[in-house]
């Protein structure tokens, strides 16, 4: 009887994680929403502590309550707030400028270095026969030489 207790109870945590599966969070949700009291530094909803994110919290599990997806409730903040209110830029449009921008300036940043590595000329040592002054040298030994150094 004992040995069977077990499969009911699995059968059971699975039907339960099945049917909650692509049900969000809140705190899925407003980790993607930025708190715009003016106070907070722009931190996520979720991780902020100040009284306008309790509020934005609070309306978030009322809107999942009535059974709205992620992207619904993310497009009714951003209905209000515009896109600012994001934590994240979007990926289309030119907001794929902030994902696409900073590799590009890395990849030029990159080049540019290498460009002007590779484009320097290497300067001879100073020694005789390596810089191209044998003449120069010849003289201030000549002239050394005239003075007893």
């Amino acid at each position: 009887m004992w040995r069977s207790a077990p499969l009911p109870a699995l059968i059971l945590w699975m039907a339960m994680s099945a049917l909650s599966w692509g049900v969000p969070t809140i705190q899925e949700v407003t980790e993607n929403l930025i708190c715009d009291c003016g106070t907070c530094p722009h931190m996520p909803v979720s991780l902020c502590q100040c009284g306008h994110a309790d509020g934005v919290r609070a309306e978030v599990q009322a809107l999942l309550a009535q059974g709205k997806t992620k992207d619904e409730i993310l497009k009714s903040f951003v209905g209000r707030y515009g896109e600012r209110i994001l934590s994240m830029p979007g990926k289309k449009g030119f907001q794929l400028t902030a994902w696409v921008l900073p590799f590009l300036a890395l990849a030029a940043g990159g080049w540019a270095a290498w460009s002007w590595v590779s484009g320097r000329k290497v300067r001879g040592t100073g020694l005789p026969g390596e810089s191209g002054h044998e003449e120069v040298y010849a003289r201030l030994r000549q002239e050394w030489k005239e003075k007893g150094l």
